[in-house]
């Protein structure tokens, strides 16, 4: 083959070459987008150091939440002792959440003790606490009845007991959620207890996954 020959096919088959890349492109596009809308991905733990340590679970939340939705602290410590005693996690031991609420119920003055004091003398010696300062629980607006925008905020901490310090927080998450997604939901058009419920599902999702590998989609709704 002449030079000449050679020189017209190679820019024949770039030019070819670069007309079907973007046309390509369009039509995978719409593909990739719609599988990702109907699919999930995996996201990978923050924290993996509960595995063959035992750990118990503590929630502290102020009078006010308990006021606005009566039991959530205490159906939240149930659900993440429980998602975090999953095999997933690998956790040699968790302190059922019962013992939790009435050793806590017994000692109210366990507020003024020190994560050490807590996890070693009051909890039975457990390597690690799993901490949730749950900072605010409502349903609506300050002042405002008429309309549900309900948010769950507050912090995940977690202290190993068995560490250099003790009372050193070695892991911190901040976590909100809201419920409903679209605003216009009334108490006319949505109980209560599914406002409620939804935020504590959607809270203790959050704050478990912290500590396991998992699927979520790739746009999720929290």
């Amino acid at each position: 083959m002449r030079p000449c020959h050679f020189a017209k096919l190679t820019m024949l088959a770039m030019t070819l070459a670069m007309l079907t890349l973007p046309l390509g492109g369009c039509i995978l596009a719409p593909i990739v987008e719609n599988y990702k809308r109907t699919s999930t991905h995996e996201v990978k733990a923050q924290y993996t150091k509960l595995e063959d340590k035992t750990f118990a679970v503590i929630v502290s939340a102020g009078r006010g939440i308990e006021t606005e939705a009566p039991g959530v602290p205490d159906a939240m410590l149930e659900r993440i002792s429980f998602r975090l005693s999953q095999p997933e996690v690998g956790a040699a031991g968790v302190v059922p959440p019962r013992t939790v609420v009435k050793t806590l119920y017994d000692r109210p003055q366990w507020q003024a003790m020190t994560y050490q004091e807590l996890a070693k003398d009051l909890l039975g010696g457990v390597d690690r606490l799993v901490f949730i300062e749950l900072e605010d629980f409502r349903l609506s607006d300050p002042g405002n009845d008429y309309e549900w925008n309900g948010v769950a905020a507050g912090r995940v901490l977690v202290i190993e007991s068995d560490g250099v310090d003790p009372n050193q927080i070695v892991f911190e998450k901040y976590i909100s959620v809201k419920f409903p997604d679209k605003s216009g939901w009334t108490p006319q058009t949505m109980q209560q207890n599914l406002v409620v419920s939804t935020l504590l599902s959607r809270f203790v999702d959050r704050a478990s996954w912290l500590f396991y590998d998992h699927q979520e989609p790739y746009y999720p709704e929290y």
